[in-house]
């Protein structure tokens, strides 16, 4: 699989994420410029991951998605994001255009991520 780090930013700060300890204090976005030049060198049939900190605080996320569909489509490529589903209701429409999307959920209780974050999280859920 290629995973493609679209941002280093996180919208949780939970206390066991392996990434934490790469996290800079400067936040850092892919441009869908640099994206395209990864997607060349993306060969057929090699599935694409989309993994941050959480993709989808990206400001681009919705060019993001149209784009890394677009690609799988021409290349028969399967998509899978990794997130931690706070905002997944947000782009919803846009990856249920692709049938080549899975979704990986990280999610944590209510006591570690915020009854509002777990709530965002079951709503996102229900309208998958």
């Amino acid at each position: 699989m290629a995973n493609i780090l679209i941002t280093n930013r996180c919208n949780l700060n939970c206390s066991y994420c392996f990434a934490k300890s790469a996290i800079e204090d400067e936040s850092k976005f892919i441009t869908i410029e640099q994206l395209n030049k990864i997607l060349f060198f993306i060969g057929n049939n090699e599935s694409i991951g989309l993994i941050g900190g959480e993709p989808t605080i990206h400001p681009q996320f919705d060019q993001i998605l149209s784009s890394i569909i677009d690609y799988s489509d021409n290349h028969n490529n399967k998509l899978k994001l990794f997130t931690n589903g706070i905002n997944l209701k947000n782009y919803l429409n846009i990856i249920k255009k692709s049938n080549r999307f899975s979704i990986l959920i990280n999610c944590n209780a209510p006591s570690i991520i915020g009854e509002n974050n777990f709530n965002k999280i079951k709503d996102s859920l229900d309208k998958a």
